[in-house]
């Protein structure tokens, strides 16, 4: 049974990048100070899903395109392989930072898929198979972190731009409407990811900073705009302008 508080041992490195990012992205205490324990229930689950799909990835790739009928076997030592060389801890500092993290309730299930598969694939302890985790994380551009740590937020996002569904979210406090036109990413500058839309709120179009949104879900009323407003929000996309945010009136039917 995985034990009710987990215990890490990473690099400085690391658990900079995880204090850093804990607090960009507003997983904070009362006291503003970062809270890793929120923020490792949110990001490790997340970790564990796309090394899933890369597994996966992997396994198709062998079956479909080498024709391997040794696929189960390759498959096996190539997920053993990557997991010990490329996101091992060879390439960073010593290992003389501790965290100490609960699993909560809600995430209960995906840590337990820790304990009971994912770690047995790679014959590694809980807390080294997480360690690798939060080692591949932490080399990844900023921008490219965000994505992970809100990619529910975004799959959802991308649904309610391809249906025209409207976007409720909570901002800063405040509940918001939005008719979800674009998201994009910048990398040169801030490395943020935005979503670009029209906020029904308050009749502004403006980019929403990804780790913004909280409490969101999609609704199946529809917002159809005009071509006046898709030419409006088509020009702020392409102008990049996102701190800017531009009035636009139109009637929500």
């Amino acid at each position: 049974m995985l034990s009710p508080i987990i215990k890490l041992n990473v690099s400085t490195f690391v658990l900079q990048i995880i204090r850093n990012d804990a607090t960009k992205f507003e997983f904070l205490k009362t006291d503003n100070e970062p809270n890793i324990n929120r923020f490792l229930n949110q990001l490790i689950p997340n970790l564990v899903y796309f090394r899933k799909v890369r597994r996966e990835e992997i396994y198709d790739l062998l079956k479909n395109q080498y024709m391997r009928q040794d696929t189960e076997k390759v498959y096996e030592c190539v997920n053993s392989v990557i997991d010990r060389v490329y996101f091992s801890d060879s390439e960073l500092d010593s290992l003389d930072e501790t965290i100490w993290f609960r699993p909560s309730q809600k995430k209960k299930s995906e840590f337990n898929e820790i304990e009971e598969s994912e770690s047995l694939i790679t014959g590694q302890s809980v807390s080294v198979y997480i360690r690798g985790l939060l080692n591949e994380y932490s080399r990844l551009p900023q921008y490219k972190r965000e994505m992970i740590m809100f990619d529910d937020e975004l799959r959802d996002y991308a649904e309610a731009s391809a249906t025209g569904k409207i976007f409720h979210a909570t901002v800063d406090g405040k509940k918001q409407r939005w008719f979800a036109f674009h998201y994009c990413y910048e990398y040169t500058y801030d490395q943020g990811n935005y979503l670009i839309g029209y906020n029904l709120s308050n009749g502004i179009i403006e980019a929403l900073p990804l780790y913004k949104v909280r409490d969101y879900f999609i609704v199946e009323r529809k917002f159809k705009p005009s071509p006046a407003l898709i030419t409006a929000l088509q020009k702020y996309y392409e102008d990049g302008q996102f701190g800017e945010r531009v009035e636009y009136k139109e009637e929500l039917c």
